[in-house]
């Protein structure tokens, strides 16, 4: 016995092949964490590949606003983290985030990620943590 199949019940079943199952998107809110040499603001290639991803992510959060936070460890000067911010914030400008959706804060060294005592260089202190939360009501 031959089967005859209609075009339209083909496409259907091709279309389902294609496709595969539905997959729902997830808002991955952070924390991305981009680590520093001391007393520097330049991002590396881990770096660079950290805020790609967390660009990428940023976009299954639908609006969001964006906390940009610096630090440092205890062997720096404390300015170096607005620094830092500042390179994160111009990556998130660059790829068309705008600037009322981005919120920098600076710790220093106050929020150690390992404990360390006065002077001492770290390398998991010198860092940007970025997070995402919900967007902003917007006034006009």
């Amino acid at each position: 016995m031959r089967r005859i199949v209609t075009r339209s019940a083909a496409l259907a079943v091709l279309a389902l092949c294609v496709s595969g199952p539905a997959r729902a998107t997830v808002c991955m809110t952070g924390p991305f964490i981009v680590f520093f040499a001391t007393d520097s603001a330049l991002v590396d290639r881990e770096g660079l590949d950290i805020l790609d991803n967390a660009v990428h992510q940023a976009g299954d959060c639908g609006p969001a606003s964006v906390m940009i936070a610096g630090f440092t460890d205890t062997s720096e000067d404390p300015r170096v983290a607005r620094d830092r911010v500042e390179v994160v914030r111009a990556y998130y400008l660059a790829h068309g985030f705008p600037r009322r959706d981005l919120t920098i804060r600076l710790f220093g060294a106050a929020q150690q990620r390992i404990a360390t005592g006065r002077g001492v260089s770290e390398r998991q202190n010198r860092r940007v943590e970025i997070t995402y939360g919900p967007a902003e009501p917007r006034h006009r």
